[in-house]
């Protein structure tokens, strides 16, 4: 796994490397409006989002839908500017 991936970002490898990043990183994106909703709908779904917890659910699922899908999109990019040349 660890070549496919390093051979499908790399622009040496793949002429279309810069086309692979740039779509993961907008599914990226998505997957974080995603997991925006998805974690505070969770906790509702549950019955634990009340008035007392609201503001802390809804803390943490922002800034989990932002930190997880942005890891993620450092990868490709990373693969990519570091094999430039």
């Amino acid at each position: 796994l660890h070549t496919v991936v390093m051979d499908f970002f790399s622009p040496a490898e793949n002429s279309l490397a810069l086309v692979a990043v740039v779509l993961y990183v907008l599914s990226m994106i998505a997957i974080g409006f995603h997991l925006s909703h998805g974690f505070q709908s969770g906790f509702q779904s549950l019955g634990l989002k009340n008035a007392k917890y609201k503001k802390m659910i809804d803390v943490a699922g922002k800034a989990f839908s932002i930190i997880v899908p942005f890891l993620f999109a450092i990868i490709p990019i990373y693969l990519y500017v570091t094999q430039i040349g």
